[in-house]
């Protein structure tokens, strides 16, 4: 009689198990989800640094070019 009680709450108990490891899983790739996000951002930022440092460089190296030149 008492092992039919253990079976009747192994369905439950496996149900629990699984839901929860559903929401871990979900966690995780949410988590991963938004630090791609942030690391896209962080490049997008960087990108710009880099064009503003090489448009700032190509103006230095054209005034060089003129004063040389001149």
């Amino acid at each position: 009689m008492q092992t039919v009680g253990i079976w009747a709450l192994s369905g439950p108990i496996f149900l629990i198990i699984m839901t929860a490891i559903f929401f871990f899983l979900l966690f995780i790739v949410i988590r991963s989800a938004i630090n791609q996000s942030d690391l896209r951002k962080g490049m997008e930022q960087e990108l710009k640094q880099i064009k503003h440092d090489l448009h700032h460089i190509t103006e230095l190296l054209e005034k060089r070019e003129k004063n040389s030149g001149a």
